[in-house]
Order: C-alpha cells, then structure tokens, then sequence
C-alpha cells in the first residue's frame, strides 16, 4: 500500500511538472507575440517601422483600437496563464516538501523554479524598457530555464528507458546541450538587440559588414539602444556584429546537433534532427522573408522544443555496462 501511495504521489508531482512546461511554452510564445508586435514586427509600413518602439496613435482611432484588440487579448490570455503557472509551482512545491519523493540535485529543482518565477516577476513589469536590451534577455532565459527545469524534473519522475552509450557519446550529448544553451542566449541577445534584419542576406551582408570593429561592445550586459527621431532603434554595427556570431553560432549547433542525433539516433536523435531540420528551414525563411511574424514566433518555439529533447536524451544515455 505504502508503494501504490508513492507511485500515486510520483504520478501527481509529474502532472504537476508536465503543467509547468506546457504552461511555460504556452507564456513564452505569449510574450514572443507582444514584444514583436509592440516591436513593429509585422507593420503597415515594414521594415521603416520595425524597432519603432516608442508608441504611436493611427489618424483613425477605430483603426488603432482595432489593431490593439489582439495584443490586449493576448496580454489578457499571458495574465490568466501566469497567474495558473505560479499556482502550479506552488502545488510542486508543496508536494515536494510533504512526500520529499526526490533526493539529491533533484531535490533542489522545485526551489530552483521557484527562484527563477522571482526573477521573471521582478524583471517582467520592466519590460517596456525595450532600449536596455539586458532586460529581455532576462525575460527570454528566463522563461527557457523555467520550462527547462520543469521538463528535467519530469524527467526524474518519469524516467524514459535508458539506453547504453559509450562516454564519448555521453560527452558529446552533454556538448550539445551546453552549445544549444549558449546559442538559445545568442538567440534572445539578438532579439532583444533588434538585430534580425541588420544582415539582409544569407552570405552577404553588404558594405556594412566591413566595418565590424566599430561594433565593439555589441556584448556587453548593460548596453543601452539608441532611438532616432521617429522613436526607432539606431541600427549600428554591434547589431550587425550581433547577428553574425549568432549565425556563426547556429552553424556551429547545428553540426553538434546532427553529430549527436547521427550517433544517437536510436535514443532519440531522429526527433533531434527532426526539430533542427525545422529550426534551420525556419532560420533561412526568417532572413528570406525579412522576419515574418509566424515564423520568428515557430523560431522561439521549436528552440525551446530542441532544447527540451536535447535534455531527453541526455537523460536516456547511460553507462555502457557490457564488455
């Protein structure tokens, strides 16, 4: 009976963490909708408005209050959810204290998610601070930890079949994983930057990518975006710069990716290559099309579902026991 009580109580906690990731997904592309399209993503007059982020009112207010019933519907629909996501937390959490069915650097993770819900609401009334690039970062990493950590703890709690490889595929898998978070990062640092069209091309990005050096401090943490006159993000060369280490980067992921999903493809990796497929098509589609709104939100999503099966895998590989 004391079993069927711990099995029931493992069952409840993985619900609790599978809500967590769904819910997280589901608040991330929420908040990818509202900072694009409070960006000027998708604009009348695209691309002179995209990075216009200082607010501006329509000659027709009915016009205008049309265009803002999404975004308000939108922002609504990311209040309820939140609002569910933090009960949620709460309910792991308590579980986790009353059954303390997870030991070790398992046993952390429902205080780790926790910590991270205190940031995002302490960075999250912020947001419309769109100059100080850091904050979005914030929000982005944020959120992909959030799911991140949830989907890990679901995967203590429901542990998939393990499947024997040898330690270099096991270094290789968690290579991976690290190479995917640092470009998931360069990814949020190049979207928060507005840099999404400061290299029209695939190869070439024109005149300007002479010029790199003057891009200097493109990295740095506290940088601050200048506007013209119009309220709209100054385009310069660390955006550039910015760019073009992120696609230096997705190359660079990418190869790791397929390696490991070659090499491990009866543990999972098919799905890898499946999703980096997509993520690469929907890359080339977003610089080919200058940034289309569904396909940079499916860009966010499909990085978040990469990651999430990345960590699936890793969990699955285990010591090779024959000789």
């Amino acid at each position: 009976m004391q079993n069927q009580g711990t099995e029931k109580q493992r069952r409840r906690m993985a619900l609790y963490a599978l809500l967590i990731v769904v819910t997280t997904l589901a608040i991330n592309l929420l908040s990818a909708y509202l900072r694009h399209v409070e960006s000027g993503l998708g604009c009348d007059d695209w691309p002179d408005c995209y990075g216009r982020i200082e607010s501006y009112v329509t000659a027709d207010q009915a016009v205008a209050e049309m265009a803002l019933a999404p975004r308000q519907t939108a922002k609504q629909i990311h209040r309820a959810v939140a609002t569910a996501l933090v009960v949620v937390v709460l309910l792991l959490v308590q579980q986790h204290r009353q059954y303390r069915l997870l030991t070790g650097a398992g046993g952390s993770l429902p205080y780790l998610m926790v910590a991270v819900l205190l940031v995002l609401s302490i960075i999250g009334p912020t947001s419309y601070l769109k100059t100080f690039p850091a904050i979005a970062l914030v929000n982005l990493v944020g959120g992909m930890a959030l799911a991140a950590l949830a989907w890990w703890l679901w995967l203590q709690l429901r542990p998939p079949a393990s499947v024997a490889a040898s330690p270099g595929l096991r270094k290789l898998s968690t290579a991976c994983l690290l190479a995917l978070l640092a470009q998931i990062c360069l990814g949020a640092w190049t979207s928060a930057n507005f840099a999404g069209l400061s290299c029209p091309g695939l190869i070439d990005c024109g005149a300007g990518g002479s010029n790199l050096a003057a891009g200097s401090g493109a990295f740095w943490y506290f940088r601050e975006l200048s506007l013209d006159g119009s309220g709209r993000v100054v385009f310069d060369q660390g955006a550039l710069l910015i760019q073009l280490v992120h696609r230096a980067g997705a190359l660079a992921t990418a190869a790791l990716l397929l390696w490991l999903g070659i090499a491990a493809r009866r543990a999972g990796g098919a799905l890898i290559m499946i999703l980096l497929t997509g993520q690469l098509a929907l890359g080339v589609c977003a610089v080919l099309f200058e940034l289309p709104l569904a396909v940079v939100l499916g860009h966010n999503l499909v990085a978040a579902l990469l990651l999430l099966a990345t960590l699936r895998l890793v969990c699955r590989l285990s010591e090779e026991t024959g000789g």
